[in-house]
């Protein structure tokens, strides 16, 4: 089962590793806008990548910077009210 294994991933993975960098902005564009035939309505980003919020703006996707990480019932409270307020907002 090893040897069928590993010769599954030496031949389906490319011979030289693909670096592909997942910033916020960059998966935000990827999935676009819902009126402009994407799948977003809006996008809350974390709050280190609050640089990205205006250029995501200007680009036509609502985005908000946010506390993401939700630690406790708190924390998760608060980050639904934030996706609420921005849905909200969107009307």
């Amino acid at each position: 089962m090893f040897l069928l294994i590993l010769f599954c991933y030496c031949i389906l993975l490319p011979a030289k590793p693909v670096l592909v960098l997942a910033r916020a902005a960059a998966i935000a564009r990827h999935y676009g806008t819902r009126h402009a035939g994407g799948v977003l309505d809006g996008w809350l980003v974390a709050e280190e990548d609050a640089a990205s919020v205006a250029g995501l703006t200007a680009d036509g996707i609502a985005s908000r910077a946010v506390p993401l990480w939700m630690r406790d019932a708190d924390t998760s409270a608060t980050l639904a009210g934030d996706a609420i307020a921005l849905a909200q907002n969107l009307r």
